[in-house]
């Protein structure tokens, strides 16, 4: 009789390919930004020229929009939003597309999309934005009805600490344990964007310039990082707390 073999409750092989695939294209962005910096090339951007652009939709829920510049003038990308819910108050539940093709956490869903600006979705990065900057954007395109549920089913269990469905998980990344992780350095990158996307425009320049630095260039991922980023624990299990902000309560 041929013997069988059991595998544990850890993460998929599929999934540790994801972790590994997002790891490649956060120390291909860390090295390319630093070459930018080293070769003198940072400085301020160019203003954007989008005054002959006028805002002709009225946003609705499970609209793709692209954000005005001036919304988060700190984001060295054009910021595409899924708003997935609207408050009595006006207010938008605004989830912010992710910056690489693999999903770097377990609050980050890949959207099987196409087009290289909406393939991950980061719900752990969702927040209350204000009327007034959502008005100030472009439709992109829509989510389907099937999408704003399976983002909005994500987000729940994310900020519960809980699993989704295993045919939602296995779209999602590995959970964030370890406090060496270098997936939180990025973390806070993107916290700071949605940070100013959902401030007062008078407050935007003091959450731009806010605390800490990100630490210098990253070419190469040492195999003390890999581990930290692979850190099993309880991650699997359902107990864990999540990183990043967290989605505010409803304004």
């Amino acid at each position: 009789m041929k013997r069988t073999r059991t595998r544990g409750a850890g993460p998929s092989d599929a999934r540790l390919r994801t972790l590994a695939g997002w790891l490649r294209e956060w120390t291909l962005d860390r090295a390319l930004r630093d070459a930018v910096c080293a070769a003198g090339a940072a400085g301020p951007a160019p203003a954007a020229r989008v005054a002959s652009i006028s805002y002709t939709d009225v946003p609705a829920v499970a609209d793709i929009r692209l954000l005005h510049p001036d919304v988060s003038p700190s984001a060295d990308r054009p910021v595409h939003v899924a708003l997935l819910d609207r408050a009595a108050s006006g207010f938008w539940l605004a989830a912010p597309f992710g910056r690489f093709s693999n999903p770097a956490s377990a609050g980050e869903w890949k959207t099987g999309r196409r087009t290289a600006a909406l393939r991950v979705l980061c719900l752990w990065n969702a927040r209350w934005m204000p009327p007034g900057a959502v008005l100030r954007s472009w439709r992109a395109g829509r989510l389907t009805a099937r999408e704003r549920g399976s983002a909005l089913r994500v987000l729940e269990s994310w900020r519960e600490g809980t699993l989704p469905d295993a045919h939602l998980r296995a779209r999602t990344g590995l959970p964030v344990v370890h406090p060496g992780d270098p997936r939180r350095v990025y973390e806070d990158e993107e916290t700071r964007m949605m940070d100013e996307a959902a401030a007062d425009p008078d407050d935007r320049l003091q959450v731009a310039s806010g605390p800490g630095t990100p630490p210098g260039g990253v070419y190469e991922v040492p195999d003390s990082e890999w581990q930290k980023a692979a850190e099993p624990e309880k991650r699997e299990s359902g107990d864990f707390r999540p990183s990043g902000p967290g989605c505010p309560r409803r304004p």
